[in-house]
């Protein structure tokens, strides 16, 4: 399916949610999400280390050792981070319109493209459309030039 959304729409981004250390993980469902992580490559994972909930029906199971929900954690944010670059990176010297949202936490401005993708600039002000060359990418964000 989400080869036929790319293929339909190449600017798509891909987002996920997912939830690590559920109590029924074991170490094969584990490599199947990260399977499926290397397989689609999605451009943002929210990932949630499990914590029991009161009154939820998983509440009454077994934990799994908080060493291995952390380890597992971060086993899958060093992917998300790797696959997040390279999926940025292919935006390098290519043209983007963005939109500014908000002040960069180091000075400068924050836009998003049209596919959610977070691109720092020197100049710009809120609430105005630009389009920028992308001249760097990191895991988390893209840096551009306004044109």
């Amino acid at each position: 399916m989400i080869k036929r959304f790319r293929k339909k729409i190449p600017e798509i981004s891909i987002a996920t949610d997912i939830i690590v250390g559920y109590p029924t993980e074991d170490d094969d469902a584990f490599k199947d999400t990260l399977k499926v992580i290397k397989e689609i490559r999605p451009d943002f994972i929210h990932i949630s280390k499990y914590r029991h909930r009161p009154h939820t029906e998983a509440s009454v199971l077994d934990e799994i050792e908080y060493e291995t929900v952390k380890k597992r954690s971060k086993q899958l944010t060093d992917l998300k981070s790797q696959i997040s670059y390279e999926n940025n990176k292919k935006l390098v010297d290519t043209i983007q319109t963005i939109l500014i949202t908000e002040n960069g936490i180091k000075g400068g401005y924050v836009g998003r493209t049209n596919s959610y993708k977070s691109v720092v600039v020197k100049d710009g002000s809120h609430g105005n459309f630009y389009d920028v060359i992308i001249s760097h990418a990191k895991s988390t964000y893209l840096k551009g030039n306004i044109l």
